[in-house]
């Protein structure tokens, strides 16, 4: 649920979006936390993506996340539906990390 964009100036990609990607969410002691979201390689020259987010998809998701798992009761955020192609797995960076739940359904 963002956009990247090459960071090779000499690539001729115009950017993709993407609506699947790889978030690793870390909790500490005090309520403390933060979340790494994981790029995507560019697919005409392999160079690792800069990420636009669409805050509101994340705003959403990463205190659902931090509720569930402190077991307060909640419900999921909404899903939207995903349209565009499909998720490419030997371009995503949490897929190779194993973080990714798109790589994880398929091992």
């Amino acid at each position: 649920m963002g956009r990247f964009t090459c960071r090779n100036r000499q690539c001729a990609s115009g950017g993709w979006f993407s609506r699947t990607m790889g978030i690793w969410i870390r909790q500490f002691r005090g309520g403390r936390y933060n979340a790494i979201v994981y790029s995507q390689e560019c697919e005409l020259c392999g160079w690792l993506g800069w990420l636009t987010l669409d805050r509101g998809s994340h705003i959403e998701r990463v205190p659902y996340w931090l509720k569930k798992w402190a077991g307060v009761p909640v419900e999921p955020p909404p899903r939207r539906e995903k349209r565009g192609p499909p998720h490419k797995q030997q371009l995503c960076e949490g897929c190779r990390r194993g973080l990714c739940q798109v790589g994880r359904r398929r091992i």
